[in-house]
């Protein structure tokens, strides 16, 4: 018989993964990135063992060689993955065989206390830790663990992050010297914030403004810092205020663009932005300001025409800045693809585990249990969840989306990248 008892199976979640902007960032952005860092990868076959796959990696680092002169970087470079997860006391496994004569026990309500674990993770190293032990015995590591709550620790910050990079940072430049390395990270708003002073249209005023960019801090207290200047296209810097410190506006940062050649259009005939006013169910209008953030249009109104400008574009987030004054690369994954970090099936497969365990009675054994399975997930495992993420963004590089997508994961299982005869296949299965 072909069926087997168990849940309905699911391989990925479709909220959101048709939306114009996570299309366009996942086909245009993080794609082309990981196919050019992945050319330069070690993959790993089925087996967890190198093979001819080593080989066709090296002709592609001997060809950035020849292309990009001896300067080049021929290292080989490795990906690691970040994320967070969330581990709670009462999390059991609850679908089991039952006995007709058992009875139902008492069981506590809710999911109970909760822990938080961040770090990062690689197919070629398994979870980041230093190669010696440190005074205490112990490896160094950047994993981060957190009790979330308002009455615990608080909730991670942007700050936080920037702590777990650098101590990760830390790490590699102490004994992972021999390749290049970069972060992955997820598209949370912690991770890809900007800082203060960062260039952004998104609250600019259309004229003169003197309250500008005030920003209220987590104390309550007022801060108003200064955004950094801009770049004309001939790349002499733009201060955004007057001499008074006043901040000039949209307006005449247009006009100035536009007599230092930027093709612009007037922006005296435009509006600060375009909006939409929308009816909830009690009949209540609410308007929606900066519609157009995500349209095709670069020109329809003051907000966008800054927004689309390449200074204004090429603004990094306060992680992107942190990690590349070090030397390290930071990507992010495209939202709601999930399937693409191989660091969730790694939590997937430690709450499997979690689940047998007895149950946590209090914060200590829950962070303990926690630890204990995370550690247990080996680096041959981590390599097979790498090899599968590997296929479903060959995948979606091929324009297959959706179901097609998932078959193509599925068939080709234990390849790093679909072969030449997946659209056959595709046809002999009607999919």
């Amino acid at each position: 018989m072909s069926y087997r008892w168990g849940r309905e199976g699911s391989e990925l979640y479709s909220d959101g993964h048709e939306r114009k902007d996570v299309v366009d960032y996942h086909q245009n952005v993080f794609i082309p990135q990981w196919k050019l860092l992945s050319f330069q990868s070690l993959w790993w076959d089925k087996d967890k063992a190198l093979s001819v796959i080593e080989a066709e990696c090296w002709w592609w680092i001997c060809w950035f060689a020849r292309a990009y002169g001896p300067h080049a970087d021929c290292c080989w470079v490795v990906i690691w993955r970040h994320d967070e997860s969330m581990f709670y006391a009462h999390d059991r496994r609850k679908l089991c065989w039952v006995h007709s004569s058992e009875k139902g026990g008492i069981h506590p309500k809710g999911e109970g206390l909760s822990a938080m674990i961040g770090d990062l993770v690689s197919p070629d190293y398994g979870w980041l830790k230093s190669k010696t032990r440190n005074a205490d015995g112990k490896f160094n590591r950047a994993q981060v663990v957190h009790c979330a709550g308002k009455g615990w620790d608080g909730y991670l910050t942007t700050e936080d992050i920037l702590a777990q990079m650098t101590t990760a940072m830390d790490i590699l430049d102490a004994d992972y010297t021999d390749e290049k390395h970069v972060f992955a990270l997820d598209n949370a708003t912690i991770h890809t914030a900007c800082a203060p002073d960062a260039l952004s249209a998104l609250h600019m005023t259309a004229g003169p403004s003197v309250n500008f960019n005030k920003v209220k801090k987590h104390d309550g207290t007022v801060h108003q810092p200064k955004m950094r200047d801009g770049t004309f296209k001939d790349g002499i810097r733009q201060s955004f205020y007057l001499l008074n410190g006043v901040f000039k506006g949209m307006t005449t940062i247009i006009q100035e663009r536009r007599h230092k050649g930027h093709d612009l259009p007037n922006p005296t005939c435009l509006c600060a932005e375009c909006s939409i006013t929308t009816t909830d169910a009690d009949g209540k209008n609410h308007k929606q300001g900066f519609s157009c953030r995500r349209d095709s249009t670069t020109q329809c109104c003051m907000r966008k025409i800054l927004y689309c400008e390449e200074d204004f574009q090429q603004q990094k987030s306060i992680v992107e800045e942190h990690c590349s004054a070090r030397g390290y690369e930071v990507i992010f994954f495209a939202k709601f693809h999930p399937e693409t970090n191989c660091v969730e099936q790694c939590w997937g497969y430690s709450k499997q585990l979690y689940r047998i365990l007895p149950e946590s009675s209090n914060e200590d054994i829950l962070i303990q249990n926690m630890l204990s399975v995370i550690n247990s997930v080996l680096v041959e495992s981590i390599r097979r969840f790498a090899t599968r993420s590997e296929r479903f963004i060959d995948a979606y590089a091929r324009g297959l989306e959706g179901p097609k997508a998932v078959w193509a994961a599925r068939k080709y299982h234990g390849h790093c990248s679909l072969p030449p005869q997946y659209i056959v296949d595709m046809i002999d299965t009607s999919i």
